[in-house]
This record gives C-alpha cells, structure tokens and sequence, in this order.
C-alpha cells in the first residue's frame, strides 16, 4: 500500500511524484551518478599532501591558547600584564605573496591569480589605501555620499 500514491492521486502533484520515481528508475537502472551524489575521486584536503604544516599549526593555537589563560590569571590575580612572560611561537603562513600586488594566496589560488595580475594595467597603490582615507576624495556623480 503506497500513501503516497493515494494522498496524491486525484491532484496536480501526481504528475510531479510519478516524474520522479521515473527519474529514480533510470537513475537505479544506470548505477550511482557521482554527479548527482556529489561525490568525487579527490582526496579530502585538496589532494596535496599538507605534511607536518598541520603541527606546526596546532602548536602554535595551543601557544595562543597558554598565553590567553596567562592574561587571564593575572588580570584575576591584579598583576601588570606588561610584565608577562609569553611565549614566543613563529607564525605559520603557507600562503604564496604575488609579487605584483603583494597579497597573500593559497597555493592553487596564486597559480590562478598572478597571472592575471602581471597583466593588470590599473593595479591599486596598496591593499587597502582606499579604506583608510575614509572615503575623502572625488566620487562618482550621484554616487557620493550622504
């Protein structure tokens, strides 16, 4: 007994519910669709094998985290913080700098972007110069500000 066929049967929705159970038989009939599952032959990650970037990475979280509970205690206990000893743990960046523009890009990100950007005519001066002037300067007609 199919409730969904008596629910719909009499409605516009059976046209719709038999054109689907139609698609999942053929569907059924050709095998799993990767396509249609979402699913893919690329390993988790990217593919790249990231090495040992993901200790140096939680090393340094975990650091962070020392030096957070450090502040915390003393602020607790009344003590200067300037007069802490952090720790000290190298920055792990394993972005690509373009050399044009000089921002930073994953590794498949930059191969895309640095050539585009050698070609680039209207480079902007630096990242940002525009956000810090505080929007002085000429605008466009009827687009400035209120």
């Amino acid at each position: 007994m199919d409730m969904s066929k008596q629910r719909n049967e009499g409605t516009e929705n059976a046209k719709f519910v038999q054109e689907a159970k139609f698609k999942e038989r053929k569907d059924a009939r050709r095998g799993p669709s990767k396509a249609k599952s979402g699913l893919d032959d690329r390993p988790v990650g990217g593919g790249k094998n990231q090495g040992g970037n993901w200790k140096a990475k939680s090393e340094q979280f975990r650091a962070a985290i020392r030096n957070a509970k450090k502040i915390t205690e003393a602020e607790a206990k009344g003590i200067d913080i300037r007069t802490l000893q952090m720790e000290d743990v190298p920055e792990v960046d394993d972005r690509v700098q373009c050399p044009h523009c000089n921002r930073k890009f994953a590794q498949i990100t930059a191969e895309r972007h640095i050539p585009k950007c050698a070609t680039t005519i209207n480079k902007p001066r630096a990242v940002g110069a525009g956000a810090r002037s505080g929007g002085v300067g000429p605008t466009r007609a009827g687009m400035g500000r209120r």
